[in-house]
């Protein structure tokens, strides 16, 4: 299935190349981003006080009043508490924080995000290798929501 849609998405970019005579370019790196951002309109250019970095090297999300990183580590997720300038904050005293996974084939599974050390993790079941994952924290009086793809692209070793 990953090379079914590893060609799926390198045909338009060899058929670009093939019509224009010039060789393929490339792709460039996408910047990081969430799903939550897809149905939206253009973002507005970045102000020079809101800058959206992801410290981990994950995906950053807006969530609440701050924000959330996944980070995808082998057959784990790792999720880092960020503010509001997209800077780590402690993880200290969060509790029932959860990651539903929607996978491509399979079941739903709502599984629980363990604190350990400055981030939250859970450990992806075997044989999930492409899916949507809700993850919810509960923390300083509110809770933060951010939705992530990870593997839709035929990669697992990041996520949208």
């Amino acid at each position: 299935m990953r090379s079914l849609l590893a060609l799926t998405l390198a045909l338009p970019v060899a058929l670009a190349a093939c019509t224009s005579g010039d060789a393929p370019e490339a792709p460039a790196a996408l910047p990081v981003q969430s799903s939550m951002d897809a149905g939206r309109a253009a973002p507005s250019p970045p102000d020079a006080d809101h800058v959206e970095v992801a410290p981990h090297g994950g995906t950053v999300a807006e969530a609440g009043e701050g924000h959330l990183e996944l980070v995808v580590d082998g057959a784990s997720l790792l999720v880092y508490p960020l503010d509001d300038r997209a800077e780590p904050i402690s993880a200290d005293g969060i509790r029932d924080a959860t990651a539903v996974l929607h996978p491509v084939d399979g079941a739903v599974q709502t599984l629980p995000l363990v604190l350990t050390g400055d981030h939250l993790q859970v450990t992806v079941p075997d044989g999930m290798t492409a899916f949507s994952a809700d993850v919810t924290v509960p923390m300083a009086g509110e809770t933060r929501e951010a939705h992530f793809e990870v593997g839709l692209d035929g990669d697992f070793d990041h996520a949208h």
